[in-house]
């Protein structure tokens, strides 16, 4: 005869059987997932820290943080590439400590330099014609401006097209917007390089693996398709590209050739990894 209280507690059995060998399974599953994923950080971390991972800028093109001098070289640099000031007004749009902003005060009728957190240094330089701000309420007030300046700035912010459109009514008639991008998929984009100088690092690191490094970039907005974006942000602006200047540095061959470095990159590109995207280290637009 048949017992079937007893065949029942042998299923029961059985079942709690079943349930513990597929735990265990799974369990020798992620085991193994965090094992690969910790044998492949720990190569990257020691790649890094290696001479083989190429540098995000060459050494004696950083501009080092507490170096006037260095920082006044970048500002002439930056403005020998626009139009002459002499009798214009001029707004730079996100001027940070201000160095661009107070040299062309020297040359240009009235310069007013606006970023979003007050900076020290802007006491400093106190002139008859040239103005600091934080308040997006006093640029209406000074301007129309004859020539607008974002150096660096669309790419680190959460409304381009809104600032774009604040900018476009602030300059005058057909007065040109020169435009400096920084993709996020090039070399440098988050602004590692003064805490350690490597290329892409954002782009094989996630974030939070950075922060495990000690390393914390600068927020910036995440284009897979830099130039048509910027396209795209321009139009919806309403302004028309003049001119665009797309700046390339080739792309080293440790990035396309190591597997894991490659497998990493290639994860923001599932189809295709665009070189001529991460080529891009800035572009220059001049828009109206």
């Amino acid at each position: 005869m048949i017992d079937y209280k007893q065949l029942e507690q042998y299923i029961d059995s059985l079942e709690k059987l079943l349930l513990f060998l597929r735990d265990y399974r799974n369990k020798l599953y992620e085991d193994s997932q965090a094992g690969d994923y910790l044998r492949e950080f720990h190569y990257l971390k020691e790649l890094v820290r290696s001479s083989a991972w190429p540098e995000a800028i060459d050494p004696g093109e950083l501009c080092t943080p507490d170096s006037e001098d260095d920082k006044n070289e970048r500002a002439a640099t930056i403005l020998s590439n626009i139009v002459r000031l002499e009798k214009l007004s001029f707004l730079d749009f996100g001027c940070g400590e201000g160095h661009v902003a107070h040299q062309a005060a020297q040359i240009a009728m009235k310069v007013v330099g606006f970023e979003f957190t007050a900076q020290e240094r802007w006491g400093r330089w106190a002139r008859d014609n040239v103005y600091f701000t934080t308040n997006l309420n006093d640029l209406n007030q000074h301007g129309p401006f004859d020539v607008i300046l974002l150096y660096d700035v669309l790419d680190h912010i959460d409304n381009p097209v809104e600032i774009l459109k604040l900018v476009k009514s602030l300059r005058r008639i057909n007065g040109p917007i020169y435009i400096h991008c920084h993709p996020w998929a090039s070399r440098h984009a988050t602004h590692l390089y003064h805490q350690i100088n490597k290329a892409f690092l954002h782009v094989i690191f996630s974030e939070q693996e950075l922060l495990k490094l000690g390393y914390k970039g600068k927020k910036t907005a995440k284009l897979l398709h830099s130039m048509g974006t910027y396209r795209k942000w321009f139009a919806d602006a309403g302004l028309q590209v003049k001119t665009e200047s797309p700046n390339r540095r080739p792309v080293e061959d440790i990035f396309l050739r190591d597997p894991t470095l490659q497998k990493r990159m290639k994860a923001h590109w599932p189809d295709n990894l665009p070189i001529n995207e991460l080529k891009l280290e800035s572009v220059d637009y001049i828009v109206a």
